[in-house]
């Protein structure tokens, strides 16, 4: 029923599709999405969340003027087409509780308007998708990352990075301190940093808000905080035990352009 409706030549002038509530694991299909992308060519805000498919259509890369992909929650996609690094005009992309999801694709970079990357993936590093390149990116998060070791390794751009997150990562993370001169926020739960005496004293000297949760590494961490003292506004230590304010598996508050 729904891809009739899809294919109505009105569909052609949809600038969003969404669900207002979660939906049974047999709504958004790999045929809902392909119909999506292949009849409403003008889509700006796209919401595949809790989908049921593997993997995205490669057609997604005529959705030129696309601003907002969610793809969070669909437990059985492994793939991302290389197209859907053609989204020059992307600006939000959720990959949050895709739990099978593999490699990212190695030209990210080439997402040149991306401002926020919230991922879940299988990967032990992220140095060859180029995500370190993305220029624009402001918020950068990964989430049940069960294997992820390594962001990137040498140069990066990423001068406008002000909120990264590490939410419930298994293994230590390396995370390169001295390159991420914008950071601002830096929320931490359920995780631990890989910590050298190169990046302990490469702390982010701009850092106005530390959060840590459920974490050994608080001594370790504090310690770190030299240049960074004097510019911190925010600092919050929790337990599991403690109340939370927020319940970080909700998604982020989107930022309206």
């Amino acid at each position: 029923m729904e891809s009739h409706f899809l294919r109505k030549p009105t569909s052609k002038r949809l600038h969003a599709i969404t669900f207002q509530f979660n939906v049974d694991d047999g709504i958004i299909t790999r045929e809902f999405a392909r119909t999506c992308i292949s009849t409403c060519n003008h889509l700006r805000y796209l919401n595949l969340e809790n989908g049921n498919f593997e993997e995205l259509p490669s057609s997604i890369c005529n959705l030129k003027q696309l601003r907002l992909l969610f793809l969070g929650y669909n437990k059985r996609l492994k793939k991302l087409p290389d197209s859907i690094c053609e989204l020059q005009s992307l600006l939000y992309l959720y990959l949050n509780g895709c739990l099978e999801l593999g490699d990212l694709p190695k030209k990210m970079k080439r997402l040149i308007s991306l401002r926020q990357l919230i991922v879940t993936t299988k990967q032990m590093s992220l140095q060859e998708s180029g995500i370190q390149y993305l220029e624009n990116l402001e918020l950068l998060a990964f989430r049940k990352c069960q294997n992820l070791r390594i962001l990137f390794e040498g140069a990066c751009r990423l001068t406008c990075l002000r909120r990264s997150e590490i939410v419930d990562c298994a293994r230590p993370i390396s995370l390169p301190f001295g390159e991420l001169i914008a950071l601002e926020s830096l929320l931490l739960i359920n995780c631990k940093l890989k910590l050298t005496q190169d990046n302990k004293s490469k702390f982010p000297s701009n850092l106005r808000t530390l959060s840590i949760e459920n974490s050994e590494q608080v001594v370790e961490l504090l310690q770190c905080l030299d240049e960074s003292a004097y510019s911190l506004e925010f600092l919050l230590f929790m337990t599991v035990r403690a109340l939370r304010p927020y319940q970080y598996g909700c998604p982020i508050t989107y930022v309206s352009e």
